[in-house]
């Protein structure tokens, strides 16, 4: 749906309570979709999975797992309801590995543009992190 009244329309077309609605659209946000594809389709705006590019002074020891990178100059300005920088990677980390989903597992990392970084591999004897999976096939991928 492009917009809340063609989502407020189609939903009562489909007798879809008002409170309902009003209750939704009160809680939906804009979003940015982001999905693996193969090199030469759209603009390259991210990557799912591999290894982090980090500041020397940025400690990372494999935990929690990198999960995507995203060029914050490649999005659409304005597209959201909140701020994200202009420029820079924004890096996101989850601790997948946590089944019961502990507080503090999940991690954003802003690295500006123009920062000297180095591609980061854990310490020796850290697990790795988990990037391909069964559901996933083309991961570690770039994402447009």
């Amino acid at each position: 749906m492009d917009s809340f009244e063609e989502y407020r329309d189609s939903a009562r077309r489909s007798g879809v309570p008002k409170h309902a609605i009003d209750t939704a659209l009160r809680l939906a946000r804009p979003q940015i979709a982001l999905s693996p594809t193969d090199e030469g389709a759209g603009v390259l705006v991210g990557r799912y999975g591999g290894l982090p590019s980090l500041p020397p002074d940025v400690a990372w020891d494999g935990a929690p797992d990198f999960v995507a990178s995203v060029d914050c100059a490649a999005l659409p300005g304005g597209a959201l309801d909140i701020p994200l920088p202009r420029d820079g990677q924004l890096l996101f980390f989850s601790a997948r590995r946590d089944p019961e989903g502990a507080a503090g597992g999940v991690v954003v990392v802003h690295v500006p543009a123009g920062t000297a970084t180095a591609e980061r591999i854990p310490e020796e004897g850290t697990p790795p992190a988990r990037t391909r999976t069964p559901s996933t096939p083309g991961w570690p991928g770039a994402c447009r």
